[in-house]
């Protein structure tokens, strides 16, 4: 020991050392009882150290009692595994077998591991409860049983001891969550081989935990869930993937540490982390895609795949000559120095795959073909080439299955050596094929004929070298003309001289050329002709004429050049078109619905992105084409931004949409200039004021300090409208309960081109018309409004309100409980229908399109549409209450073709429609009950009940409806047989009132129609109608 300090060696150290009297350890307290298979017993009471074992007779670790631990007894497990010891339920996890021992059951599978012998025993996991991995660290053999799951089976690092060959073999049967291997090793093992039967969940592996050979088999009962390979530095052995099972959900792995093999199974998704999937095939593997277009794949640009399955080539080619194999280099065959005047007799051999998808010889077609050709040369694997002659042989093997789709072909080349001259002539092309290109302005036909062939002097086929002749090839006109020809011309040259002599050098071939239609580049089509602008006039102003701004462009030829260039389209060029203007808010044209273009066509609004197309007709070289709508104009105002004009008569002057002066009995005619979409405006008028507002593709919010909605009083007027016809005023549950867009208390409101939506009210969902006030509604849409207990899901017309339609559109509004889906018209309120279409509403009460109380007037004319509404789920358009002998409505001028107006009413029928008029306009009202009809008769149309039949036995009865005037009506019943050959016929005049009409069927079983006839003319009125069922 090292002195403390100096030299002085008296120096000492005293060490002292104490006793604890207290033990290290709490003693536990056992009872005396009886060991069992899993627990010590006790021969009497003790407390025991958990640390040395020993036991004492009190908790103070004081008077030993020796000998007192009775050992486990340890379970006995019989010829099923299960312990014998008595009260013992405890089944064995695990068994090892051998070929000559009997099985030797465990009480868990790591005892069972490290008692077994590979490859002599193998151990089988029968049972597993724990939620414990079951851990590998020796060679072993390994099955677990069906019905047995195993959360994990964790490879472990190999201790040193030498191995030889042997390996590790993992066979599931049951289910595994779980299969992993470490990444760092100490010890490798030689193989390791994890086979699938039924379910494994995930699979994460490493080569590095092998020295030969690490594969993962899926067999033909199998699925797995995930294998996820890591990458590792060591590339050998690479993990074998093979899958001969179900599915395979998702593999993922670096091409230099997965192999993917041969196999029937699919794969979900394989990703290659660190390349292209097709570097992890294995060496002649492909990906086969069931569903794919095109089948076959070894090569991919991709690092994932999906849908695939893994497999070499249902079968491999092999070519003979003269029962001979010959020997390929890089896939080709090549045969040298054959003689001329001799036969070369090919043969192609196929060798079925063993292992993967697998096909039948007899599934395989198979053809020889001359390389640049399409037709065959032979229809099967054999071809000969009989008394051959100096030229060119290059033939292509071509061999397909049925069953997957694998095509597979092979090059062979037959080079002769030449001897003398040989005569030659041009084959003629063949006339049944369809030789024809489209429009590019040139003759040339080279890229429309097949490759050019000669005949020998007895007939035969010959190739020559294309070094040996020179050819042309070009259309008589280069025009979409009439019986167009090709003259093809060929010369020999001074190479071919030397071994040929040609005769008849030049063949004509019928062939078309088809119009031109533009060009695809990928999915994009760039068309013939295209609109640009007229740049040397500048940008346009509202009201300039449009057509001088337009110009059409095409692609023509180009002499310089020798193809199709655009250009600038002029008269000379002879072509019809016809410029249009691209409706606002549209993305595709529609001639029929976009504004076609003339000398008096002007620009009308101020806007960026007015589009415009062109339609051109189909010509001699040219199909017909609907251009792009790409060519667009920013359009200025003549005001300097402070106003726009409308159809180049009214002028508008910018409003942001904040507080405006209009004085008493005064007029502002304006537009909302604002950038933002949408805005918020006080529209209350009063004072008999005048405003004339163009919306200009705003959506207005209406908000005001007294009033939520359009108020109108005063004698005052509104106009909307929007040059855009795009712009909307959007309503809100307006707190008065009458209009949620605009009350007409005492004005006129007048609507063009706008929307009013939005709008929720206890009356008049959109709008109220009151008693001095007046609606003019000539386009534009009132839509998705609502009441939600009341009248008029759009229009609530109250006595003296007038609403006026001309034109536009009332749809999809809702009365939720009440009448009058669309409009409601109160006693003394008017409704004229002069035009438009009110349809797709909807009520709860009647009139799903329109309800109009007794008393109220609703007058037609023009074409009017209301169709296609409902109440309560059945048909519901217009709805008149009844008024005394007063008709339900007034025909106030000409109706013309396309008006359609669905008519009903509370009364029963008949029913006064209208009356007074010199037409008959009955075929323009379509009675929403199935069981009426509309009868013109005395310058009146009636609403009157169908008729109806039945037959009981052999009597027929008729039943007509009440208020038919006297000889109006021939009611007729007709007996015919079953070739349509009349029988019978019996006929009343129709009484005025409700009545019945009955006779006896003279031909019983005959078949019996009913006809309605006019008594003056006997034209039907109705179709015939038979007895009901």
């Amino acid at each position: 020991m090292k002195h403390i300090r100096g030299k002085d060696v008296n120096d000492k150290i005293t060490f002292r050392f104490y006793c604890n009297l207290y033990s290290l350890y709490d003693l536990e307290q056992h009872d005396a009882v009886a060991a069992t298979c899993e627990e010590e017993g006790y021969n009497e009471a003790c407390w025991r150290c958990p640390g040395c074992g020993k036991c004492f007779s009190n908790r103070d670790g004081t008077g030993e009692i020796i000998d007192n631990v009775i050992p486990k007894t340890g379970h006995k497990f019989d010829d099923n595994g299960n312990c014998t010891n008595a009260g013992c339920t405890y089944h064995a996890e695990a068994y090892i077998s051998s070929w000559n021992k009997e099985k030797t059951y465990y009480d868990t599978v790591a005892n069972a591991i490290n008692n077994a012998t590979a490859p002599a025993e193998s151990v089988h996991v029968v049972s597993y409860e724990r939620n414990t991995p079951i851990t590998i660290n020796k060679v072993v053999d390994l099955t677990v049983a069906e019905d047995v799951t195993v959360p994990e089976i964790r490879m472990e690092s190999l201790p040193s001891q030498d191995t030889g060959n042997l390996s590790v073999k993992i066979n599931n049967h049951g289910t595994v969550r779980l299969f992993s291997t470490p990444e760092t090793v100490n010890g490798r093992y030689q193989g390791v081989s994890y086979f699938n039967h039924n379910r494994t969940e995930q699979i994460k592996a490493a080569s590095t935990i092998a020295v030969r050979t690490m594969q993962i088999l899926n067999t033909d009962t199998g699925t797995i869930g995930e294998i996820n390979i890591s990458q590792t530095d060591n590339p050998t052995p690479k993990v074998q993937v093979t899958n001969n099972g179900r599915t395979i959900t998702t593999l993922s792995g670096s091409p230099q540490n997965v192999a993917l093999c041969t196999g029937t199974g699919s794969y979900g998704t394989i990703t290659s982390t660190g390349g292209t999937a097709d570097q992890l095939l294995n060496t002649g593997c492909y990906f086969y895609f069931p569903k794919g277009t095109e089948k076959w794949l070894n090569k991919c640009d991709e690092s994932e795949v999906s849908g695939v399955i893994i497999s070499y080539a249902p079968f491999t080619v092999k070519v003979n000559r003269d029962g001979s194999a010959l020997t390929a280099t890089n896939g080709s065959y090549t045969i040298d120095n054959v003689t001329v005047g001799k036969d070369v007799a090919l043969s192609a051999a196929f060798a079925l795959n063993e292992y993967g998808l697998k096909v039948g010889e007899s599934e395989i077609t198979s053809r020889w073909y001359y390389e640049g050709e399409s037709k065959n040369a032979s229809e099967n694997n054999s071809l000969t080439l009989k008394d051959i002659q100096y030229g060119v042989y290059d033939l292509i093997f071509e061999a397909t299955e049925s069953k997957y789709g694998f095509t597979t072909s092979v090059n062979v080349k037959v080079n002769v050596t030449p001897s003398g001259i040989t005569p030659i002539s041009l084959k003629p092309q063949p006339t049944s094929a369809a030789y024809t290109k489209v429009y590019n302005g040139t003759k040339d036909a080279s890229a429309v004929l097949p490759p050019i062939e000669f005949l020998l002097a007895d007939g035969r086929e010959i190739r020559i070298s294309p070094d040996y002749y020179t050819a042309t090839a070009e259309y008589r006109s280069p025009n979409c003309i009439d019986d167009n020809k090709i003259i093809v011309t060929v010369t020999l040259t001074p190479a071919g001289e030397n071994y040929y002599t040609l005769t008849d050098g030049k063949i004509e071939v019928p062939a078309t050329i088809t119009p031109y239609d533009g060009e695809w580049v990928g999915d994009i089509q760039y068309k013939a002709f295209s609109v640009g602008s007229n740049s040397s006039l500048g940008s346009p102003h509202v009201g300039d004429p449009v057509l001088p701004y337009l110009q059409l462009s095409g692609m023509m030829y180009n002499t310089e050049m020798g193809r199709l260039y655009p250009r600038k389209i002029t008269s000379k060029d002879g072509f019809q078109y016809s410029f249009y203007h691209l409706r606002p808010g549209a993305t595709e044209p529609d001639p029929e619905l976009d504004e076609l273009l003339t000398a008096d066509s002007v620009f009308t609004y101020p806007e960026e992105g007015y589009n415009f197309y062109a339609v051109v007709e189909p010509s001699l070289n040219y199909t017909g084409c609907i251009t792009n709508s790409t060519a667009y104009f920013f359009v200025y105002d003549k005001y300097n931004g402070n106003s726009h004009t409308h159809d180049n008569e009214k002028t508008y002057d910018k409003w942001a949409g904040g507080s405006l002066y209009i004085a008493s009995g005064g007029t502002a005619t304006r537009y909302l200039s604002g950038a933002q979409p949408n805005v918020n405006v006080e529209l209350a008028l009063s004072q008999k004021k005048t405003l004339d507002l163009c919306l200009y593709n705003k959506a207005v919010h209406v908000i005001g300090s007294s009033h939520d909605q359009i108020y109108l009083v005063g004698g005052s007027t509104l106009v909307l409208s929007d040059c855009r016809k795009t712009g909307k005023v959007i309503g809100s549950a307006v707190a008065s309960g009458s209009g949620g867009v605009a009350h007409v208390k005492n004005g006129t409101l007048s609507v063009y081109d706008v929307t009013l939506t939005g709008g929720i009210a206890k009356n008049g969902g959109a709008i109220v018309v009151d008693k001095d006030g007046t609606l003019n509604i000539h386009s534009g849409e009132i839509s998705g409004n609502h009441v939600t207990s009341g009248k008029g899901g759009a229009i609530y017309v109250k006595s003296g309100g007038v609403v006026n339609m001309y034109g536009g559109t009332i749809k999809n509004n809702r009365a939720y409980s009440g009448d009058g889906g669309a409009i409601y018209v109160e006693d003394g309120g008017t409704l004229n229908l002069y035009g438009g279409t009110i349809t797709g509403n909807t009520a709860s009460g009647l009139g799903g399109g329109i309800y109009v109380e007794a008393g109220g007037m609703v007058n037609v004319k023009g074409v009017p549409i209301v169709k296609d509404n409902t109440a309560n789920g059945k048909p519901s358009n217009l709805c008149i209450c009844a008024n005394s002998s007063s008709p339900l409505l007034s025909i106030s001028g000409d109706m013309t073709d396309g008006a359609q107006i669905g008519v009903s009413t509370n009364a029963s029928c008949p029913m006064l429609l209208a009356r007074g008029m010199q037409t008959d306009y009955s075929a323009y009202f379509i009675p929403d009950d199935a069981n009426t009809f509309v009868f013109y008769t005395d310058q009146a149309l009636t609403l009157c009940a169908k008729p109806t039949a039945t037959l009981e036995g052999d009597t027929l009865t008729i039943t007509t409806g009440s208020g038919n005037m006297s000889n109006t009506f021939v009611l007729l019943a007709a007996e015919y047989d079953t070739d349509g050959k009349m029988l019978a016929v019996q006929s009343w005049n129709v009484a005025p009132q409700k009545d019945t009409y009955t006779c006896d069927v003279k031909n019983p079983g005959a078949k019996i129609k009913c006809f309605l006839l006019r008594a003056t003319s006997y034209t039907p009125v109705l179709t015939p109608f038979s007895p009901l069922a």
